[in-house]
């Protein structure tokens, strides 16, 4: 997304900081916005409806930093985000950039400054699976890292699948779910999040399809398609699992992969593998 619709120097009195003299006496804060929409319609049209109103994101600015207070310069940038996002749909990022220029310190400085930037969030659906004891305790760690991660929202959980290996055989059976969440990480930022997870939880890549601790592979993003060396979404085995249709049935029947839906998927799957519900999978 390139094109974007900025304002800077906006400039308001607020009483945010850490010290009780910045709570009861305020200050001003210098803030600077800027969001990633396709203006591409409004151009050709040379219409207000096919873009966004500067007045409506002043106001909302505004209201933050006179209305709220924070103790931390970083959590009135998030809120500002937040705020923003969640008012203008068309935007699909925002950047704000605060700036608060008295600052106590002891010594010469023109100010402090943050600048943060959040996509809009997409839903994610992750398939999660383990085959080496113990199962289940991997499964609820690996989980439990997802939930914990400050840019993941964990939405749900299916239950828990006993399924048979794929590929290669000789092997225990993996215990499976799927996952549904929502975060604002592009799909390579995820996917390393993701990658980091199962190196904690002492992933070893050995050979395909072989044993693992955990295993957790990106189904859908969104409705984005991707078709990169190191990534490939919708997942492009999905379609051919049960361990992954079973599951993400049961969490949305709709869901949507390369134009069918999960249930149309399951309704003409002819799988090999066997798929038997296991349990309730709890963190």
């Amino acid at each position: 997304m390139t094109d974007k619709l900025s304002l800077q120097g906006m400039s308001f009195y607020g009483y945010h900081g850490a010290l009780p003299a910045e709570k009861s006496l305020g200050q001003r804060f210098v803030i600077d916005v800027t969001l990633y929409l396709d203006l591409a319609a409004a151009g050709k049209t040379d219409s207000l409806e096919k873009s966004i109103d500067y007045t409506g994101v002043y106001n909302t600015v505004k209201q933050v930093v006179e209305e709220e207070r924070f103790n931390l310069i970083e959590a009135l940038a998030e809120r500002i985000a937040t705020l923003l996002l969640e008012r203008y749909i068309q935007a699909k990022q925002v950047v704000v950039n605060v700036t608060k220029p008295q600052v106590p310190i002891a010594g010469v400085l023109a100010g402090a400054q943050v600048e943060i930037s959040r996509r809009r969030l997409k839903r994610v659906y992750l398939s999660l699976g383990s085959n080496i004891e113990p199962k289940e305790e991997y499964l609820r760690q690996a989980l439990r890292l997802i939930a914990s991660h400050p840019r993941i929202k964990l939405i749900k959980t299916s239950s828990l699948y006993l399924t048979e290996p794929v590929g290669y055989r000789e092997q225990d059976w993996f215990l499976n779910a799927v996952a549904a969440c929502d975060t604002d990480l592009n799909p390579l930022l995820l996917l390393q999040e993701i990658q980091n997870f199962e190196l904690l939880l002492q992933r070893q890549r050995q050979f395909r399809w072989g044993p693992r601790t955990i295993d957790i592979d990106i189904i859908t993003y969104g409705e984005d398609k991707i078709d990169l060396p190191q990534l490939q979404i919708p997942h492009p085995r999905a379609r051919q699992r049960a361990f992954v249709l079973v599951p993400l049935a049961e969490l949305n029947r709709e869901a949507i992969i390369e134009g069918k839906t999960v249930q149309e998927l399951l309704d003409t799957l002819k799988a090999t593998e066997q798929v038997k519900y296991h349990g309730p999978f709890n963190i």
